[in-house]
């Protein structure tokens, strides 16, 4: 069962759990450590409903491409998801190693990274996955995905948190 293509969503939620929770607290308790960085951790956003937006499309996208790797049983397109899933965890190794302290997300990360290993390691192992294909998936989902990360971070959520903080958001 837990060869299922529907453990990339679950990974997915458990590690974005501790961002939703602790990102907006902690950027704000770090606002002058994010004032000191060219590109503040997690873009601009500090509203936490702002940033659930993001991880609502990141796990909507994950939820689709699961659901077509089920339905297609596209073994080399779900590793190649995973691969970008865990790729991500680096980012997070990254942010902590650069300021020398907890980031939101790395605890998840460090939790998962192991699983994630396992898994693309038992889809290879099972010798179905050609490895041109997977490297093509890899080269386009890691595109699609990072700069859908980049620009969520930094153009829409910002938006969305300015339009959030509108005292006329839920009026009549």
């Amino acid at each position: 069962m837990l060869m299922s293509y529907w453990i990339l969503p679950l990974l997915f939620m458990l590690h974005d759990f501790e961002e939703v929770i602790f990102v907006p607290i902690w950027k704000r308790q770090k606002a002058d450590l994010m004032k000191k960085l060219r590109k503040p951790f997690f873009g601009t956003v500090t509203n936490g409903s702002a940033f659930d937006v993001g991880v609502f499309v990141f796990f909507s996208l994950m939820i689709i491409i699961s659901a077509i790797c089920f339905v297609t049983h596209n073994q080399a397109l779900y590793v190649a998801t995973v691969s970008v899933f865990g790729i991500h965890f680096l980012l997070h190794l990254k942010m902590c190693l650069q300021v020398h302290q907890y980031v939101p997300g790395i605890i998840t990360a460090l939790i998962e990274t192991p699983l994630v290993i396992w898994i693309i390691g038992k889809y290879f192992g099972l010798g179905q996955i050609a490895l041109l294909n997977f490297v093509i998936y890899l080269i386009i989902l890691y595109s699609i995905i990072f700069s859908t990360m980049y620009m969520m971070h930094w153009k829409v959520m910002g938006k969305v948190q300015q339009k959030l903080e509108q005292p006329t958001l839920f009026k009549k």
